[in-house]
């Protein structure tokens, strides 16, 4: 199933934006657009909206130039939010 991002707008960085459980990012169409896509653990996919594509690509980046004994980036949960007029992404600790 695929699924629309739909990010809240947070008042301020203690506020909680839309919290996702990320088993990756894929890039679909890699020859034409490369539109990134999130696959969530529940099986759905989610493309990104361009503000955030930079972001999608630095992740997969870091996912896949990570040294061998590096915990891998994914699975994770990440937060997504509008704060100042800017959409955002940011990976959770393990405890929040």
């Amino acid at each position: 199933m695929v699924l629309a991002l739909d990010p809240p707008v947070v008042a301020s960085a203690t506020d909680t934006g839309l919290v996702l459980d990320i088993t990756t990012i894929t890039i679909a169409d890699p020859l034409g657009r490369g539109e990134p896509h999130l696959q969530l653990r529940d099986g759905s996919t989610v493309p990104l909206p361009l503000p955030l594509r930079d972001w999608a690509m630095s992740m997969l980046v870091t996912h896949h130039h990570r040294a061998d004994e590096e915990v891998p980036v994914f699975p994770c949960r990440i937060e997504f939010g509008i704060r100042d007029g800017h959409m955002y992404a940011r990976p959770l600790s393990p405890d929040e």
